[in-house]
């Protein structure tokens, strides 16, 4: 049987861990519509758009994702990582930063169905999405 060939590009890909008052980090689960990652977490964040620096990139989809304000703390780690969706074999190139917040109030976007706020040691009890398991497993 033939494996139908994929498209390969790369993706660049900004996240945030945001740190709140009492020292926990938010953490989303991808829903289940989604087209990767069903069920899985994930640090909020998402793909660069044409045109847009990291930074930009970053505070749109904290807000998207999140509704919150949190203020950037500065670039945290440049990664990369291998994701297959959508009929696509990405090269995924990911820029994580550091922000800190004390809005709590947090109002998920349609592309999650779950969040919470974590230590990092809590958090490495849960399945993650391919490339945030790199990041929060170390």
């Amino acid at each position: 049987m033939d494996t139908p060939k994929l498209n390969k590009k790369i993706l660049v890909w900004v996240g945030a861990v945001i740190e709140n008052s009492e020292g926990n980090i938010l953490y989303l689960k991808r829903s289940s519509n989604s087209s990767w990652g069903v069920g899985q977490w994930q640090l909020p964040g998402g793909k660069l758009e044409w045109g847009e620096d990291p930074v930009t990139t970053l505070e749109r989809e904290v807000a998207e994702e999140t509704g919150i304000k949190a203020e950037n703390q500065g670039l945290l780690e440049t990664y990369t990582s291998h994701i297959i969706a959508k009929n696509t074999d990405y090269h995924a190139v990911q820029l994580m930063y550091k922000m800190k917040t004390k809005d709590t109030k947090v109002r998920i976007s349609e592309e999650h169905d779950e969040f919470k706020w974590m230590s990092f040691e809590d958090a490495r009890k849960y399945e993650y999405a391919v490339g945030h398991e790199k990041f929060i497993k170390r």
